[in-house]
């Protein structure tokens, strides 16, 4: 694998591959390492994914015939073909001379090594076996993965991990698909606009929530923490949620830090804030300033978040408000946490913020935004109600 991992490092990719063997967590690992680093933003439009046996050979020739629109090459992803069993004599004489501008991943369970096509991809591309590892490498690489991140793991933590878990590197994606709800996916994804409906697996919040917590105690919570980015919402909301939990302040605050980057939707931002903050608010105030100033979409949520949380009520001070009135921003989210945080305040700081609507000092939409939610709010009196709806105009 080593060279595998200096193509995707370099970005100097072979017109093919063909990741195989027993070890299906290897393989999803490389093929999604893979297509982002040939696809940084998540290109789609020279991105094709085929599955399954029935796949004609033709079709891949003409896609990969087909000039890649605005983009060095054009990625094409073909999955569990059974092409490494059964030849496919047309595609093996293809591959031999196929362009540079596109490119063959091929991931299968078996394939072989006297066939044509596993002769084609050798001389063409890379083949790269990922059989199931066995215990003294899989301890190398839960060493070597906590390592990276600046983290020490005792042998003995590491073998009581491997014995919980066996080889089976999916562990934790196979518990969590048991706990799949398809309608509830369905009816969530929806919510979660921009978000891949596949990377949404569909299980109840109590019901992670629930799991979650016990797989905290574990070692694996450890590994898992380290291992980032995570493929599924549901993984981001884990992660977010055992950070949530750290009692200590420094390393809560650290594993937040680490996180907030991969942090991609609404849902996960606004998951319940840490407890280990509330006792550390003059040390917490100067990261809420920086998140909001940050670039990042989620980051500057998660910021005015955490000052609505916690600097409303005896911590308040009338400056705060202005922290989250100098947020300029187009993004739909981060507008709609201000106008939160503003119809949060008129509830709980009526005298110091409602100059900020009388005097619109706020952007017209997070103006109108904040009274409807204000209006909304049983915290906020009737004659509260009557006077705010006067200044909606």
């Amino acid at each position: 694998m080593k060279t595998l991992n200096e193509d995707i490092k370099t970005g100097n990719f072979k017109p093919v591959y063909l990741l195989y063997g027993e070890e299906a967590y290897l393989k999803k690992q490389y093929r999604d390492r893979i297509t982002k680093a040939i696809f940084p933003d998540g290109d789609t439009v020279n991105y094709a994914y085929y599955e399954g046996k029935g796949i004609n050979p033709g079709e891949l020739i003409d896609l990969a015939e087909t000039m890649p629109f605005f983009a060095d090459r054009r990625l094409i992803v073909i999955e569990n073909s059974g092409f490494f069993k059964n030849a496919s004599p047309e595609l093996a004489d293809y591959i031999k001379t196929m362009p540079d501008t596109a490119c063959f991943l091929f991931v299968e369970n078996e394939a072989d090594k006297r066939g044509k096509m596993y002769k084609a991809v050798k001389s063409k591309g890379r083949v790269v076996e990922m059989a199931r590892q066995d215990e003294k490498t899989l301890l190398y690489w839960v060493a070597g993965n906590v390592k990276k991140e600046g983290y020490k793991i005792k042998e003995q933590t590491a073998r009581y991990l491997l014995s919980t878990t066996g080889t089976d590197m999916e562990n934790l994606e196979k518990e969590l698909f048991e706990m799949q709800d398809l309608k509830y996916r369905d009816f969530h994804s929806r919510l979660l606009p921009g978000i891949d409906k596949e990377t949404i697996i569909g299980i109840r919040t109590p019901m992670l929530r629930k799991f979650t917590k016990e797989y905290a105690k574990t070692p694996e919570a450890d590994l898992f923490m380290q291992e980032l980015p995570h493929r599924y919402y549901e993984e981001n909301n884990m992660h977010m949620m055992i950070a949530s939990w750290i009692k200590d302040y420094e390393k809560c605050l650290a594993q937040v830090k680490r996180f907030l980057p991969y942090v991609n939707n609404w849902a996960t931002c606004d998951l319940p804030a840490p407890k280990a903050f509330a006792k550390h608010k003059d040390e917490l105030l100067p990261e809420i300033g920086s998140w909001i100033a940050s670039d990042e979409t989620y980051t500057i949520r998660y910021g005015i978040g955490m000052l609505m949380t916690f600097y409303l009520d005896e911590d308040f001070r009338p400056e705060y408000l202005k922290m989250a009135a100098d947020v300029e921003s187009e993004e739909y989210y981060v507008n709609m946490m201000i106008a939160w945080y503003f119809a949060t305040a008129l509830a709980k700081q009526w005298d110091a913020t409602i100059p900020y609507l009388k005097e619109r000092k706020l952007p017209e939409w997070v103006h109108r935004k904040t009274i409807q939610k204000a209006i909304e709010s049983y915290r906020i009196t009737p004659e509260q109600k009557v006077y705010l709806k006067t200044l909606r105009k």
